[in-house]
């Protein structure tokens, strides 16, 4: 039988602090990745990162021109993660829903 660690460990929930982490690998060496891929976030237990969290992607914003102008349209958010496994400085989370595909370098932060 489990111990009541090994299961707490698992249960999603959302970190207590803010937390702003990016993309920095998906599994099998690709540019991009979908539901169910696993991804490689810079952040770990030192930024207060645990198993279990669950945090949102976000595309950057694009640069748009109108009139002349440049206007950064603000970040859009696409899906959700959720942190299975965790180290000092990086972690690793599976790709729980997202309605485009993830990207190097997008980021996960606090819902």
């Amino acid at each position: 039988m489990p111990s009541a660690d090994a299961v707490n460990a698992y249960l999603p929930r959302s970190p207590e602090g803010n937390i702003s982490a990016s993309v920095i690998s998906i599994y099998g060496g690709v540019t991009q990745g979908g539901q169910n891929s696993v991804i490689t976030l810079n952040k770990g237990a030192r930024d207060g990162l645990e198993s279990g969290h669950v945090l949102a992607l976000y595309h950057k914003g694009e640069v748009v021109k109108s009139e002349g102008e440049k206007y950064t349209l603000p970040d859009e958010r696409y899906g959700l993660v959720f942190v299975f496994r965790v180290f000092k400085k990086v972690s690793y989370a599976l790709v729980m829903q997202t309605r485009l595909p993830v990207q190097l370098l997008d980021r996960a932060n606090t819902p």
